[in-house]
């Protein structure tokens, strides 16, 4: 009995390890395509570099301010 106790516990420990990994993964992903899209739209042609900067600066700082 003891030996399929360890087993199971064994099994949620890994089947955790890679729901985690995998949550992670689609975080990732997800905050990457995030910021692809954000970089262009605010960077969608070289004219638009310092207004898209500008941009970017005051909206983080307006997310700072909030925390």
């Amino acid at each position: 009995m003891w030996i399929s106790e360890q087993s199971l516990l064994k099994f949620h420990e890994v089947t955790a390890k890679t729901i985690a990994k995998t949550i992670a993964k689609t975080i990732a992903k997800t905050i990457a395509k995030t910021i692809a899209k954000t970089i262009s739209v605010f960077f969608s042609s070289p004219s638009s570099f310092p207004m898209g900067f500008l941009s970017i600066l005051s909206l983080s700082q307006i997310c700072w301010y909030r925390y």
